[in-house]
């Protein structure tokens, strides 16, 4: 029973890492437009990540979480190499992205947004191998369909 636990933490936590990857793709959209007022909006928006961005962080540094060290458990040698991979260069990205926001202007998004971009594509594909690790660990069971009761 506590293998699925751990599993269905770390499906939620993947579902948190995705609305982050979301939150900071919407934000970037408003980079890409040309009035400044969208970029002061999406200025605010990537600096309210910030602290999200530590709960990548966090993850990444599996081998310290027991919840984590139960997908390394399970999975094979060559998937947990390629997994502590991707962490290390999420890790990466997560670094060089803050730094450019840290100096990002209104002014100046360009290089914030190709960082945030690179971190979001990163991110995403890291989840989505995660999740076919803990699929194939624990498969997710279908929802129960509630049983009809006949009125009479």
């Amino acid at each position: 029973m506590a293998l699925i636990h751990r599993v269905e933490y770390l499906r939620k936590e993947h579902k948190g890492l995705l609305e982050l990857a979301r939150r900071i793709e919407a934000a970037l959209a408003l980079a890409g437009r040309q009035a400044v007022l969208d970029h002061e909006q999406s200025l605010a928006q990537l600096r309210e990540c910030e602290h999200s961005l530590g709960g990548v962080v966090e993850h990444c540094h599996a081998d310290d979480r027991i919840v984590e060290s139960t997908l390394h458990e399970y999975a094979g040698e060559n998937e947990r190499a390629k997994n502590e991979e991707e962490h290390r260069d999420l890790l990466r990205k997560v670094a060089t992205f803050r730094d450019e926001l840290r100096f990002a202007t209104v002014d100046r998004l360009r290089e914030a947004s190709i960082a945030g971009h690179e971190f979001v594509r990163t991110l995403q594909t890291h989840v989505a191998g995660e999740s076919e690790l803990l699929d194939q660990i624990v498969p997710v069971r279908p929802l129960r369909s509630a049983a009809v009761c006949p009125i009479r």
